[in-house]
């Protein structure tokens, strides 16, 4: 765009202001055509480019983390960077908070207040849970990061209440979580509300790693529907051929799942 002067940019800014707010926030090519000609503009069609929503948002986060996390981070300048992408994502840039946890897993920052740090993840796997497993994935990827009993206490409080609202693929991640860190025992409250639920995928997680006491296992024994949860418990001996058949329905191929079971293959870790 040729500018003929400050002042006619300003007018021309202020009748766009304008037309959004009558047209419902879209500004037509034919609208943007007809008033750059009427305030003395014109475009240069060679230099034009066509943007998907949102525009230069990713390129602002993008430039924003670049300028934030360059160097080694002391605390305050740990804070300044969540604290900006997290402001972000509260005015209404939807993603920010996304966008940093995944920045962050493709160029690991480097802070020795790794408290802080894992304090803002486990605050972000708490209140937004559309970033909750990138936030996962980072607590698990760094070795120095332990998990207290406070830090614990608030993950099975979250599972629980992601359990009443039916999120399944939070509580599975969530358990993974406490499972890959070593936070979680047989014999909890947690463990028996999530055999209770309707989850399998968790089921088979907590089953994998010994983590069902006789009384859970037969809950989630009695509960089984899908074919991995079956399957599982058919490899371990939990079930036995005939009942695995018959639940899943199984005419032909047994020698293939018994080979499977013999083999000792799993289709979840």
């Amino acid at each position: 765009i040729i500018i003929s002067s400050l002042d006619t940019l300003e007018v021309f800014y202020s009748k766009c202001v304008e037309y959004r707010k009558i047209e419902g926030k879209i500004i037509t090519w034919t609208f943007l055509l007809t008033s750059l000609k009427q305030y003395g503009f014109s475009l240069n069609f060679e230099k034009k480019e066509t943007l998907d929503p949102p525009f230069y948002i990713v390129e602002n986060l993008r430039k924003l983390f670049k300028d934030l996390s360059n160097k080694e981070l002391r605390s305050y300048e740990l804070i300044k960077l969540f604290n900006t992408f997290l402001v972000l994502e509260k005015d209404g840039t939807k993603g920010a908070t996304r966008y940093l946890l995944k920045s962050i897993e493709t160029q690991s920052i480097d802070t020795k207040n790794t408290e802080l740090y894992k304090s803002y993840l486990l605050s972000i796997l708490s209140n937004d849970g559309r970033s909750l497993i990138k936030a996962c994935h980072l607590l698990l990827s760094e070795e120095n990061l332990e998990l207290n009993d406070d830090d614990v206490a608030l993950i099975i409080d979250k599972i629980n209440y992601y359990i009443k609202c039916n999120y399944d693929l939070e509580v599975v991640w969530l358990i993974f979580l406490l499972v890959e860190s070593g936070k979680i025992k047989k014999n909890t409250e947690v463990v028996k509300n999530v055999c209770s639920s309707s989850n399998e995928l968790a089921h088979v997680i907590l089953l994998r790693n010994n983590l069902l006491s006789i009384e859970n296992l037969n809950i989630v024994v009695s509960k089984a529907k899908s074919w991995i949860l079956n399957y599982e418990l058919f490899a371990m001996s939990n079930i036995d051929e005939e009942e695995f058949c018959e639940r899943m329905n199984i005419k032909e191929n047994k020698k293939m799942y018994s080979k499977f079971k013999r083999n000792k293959i799993h289709f979840i870790i």
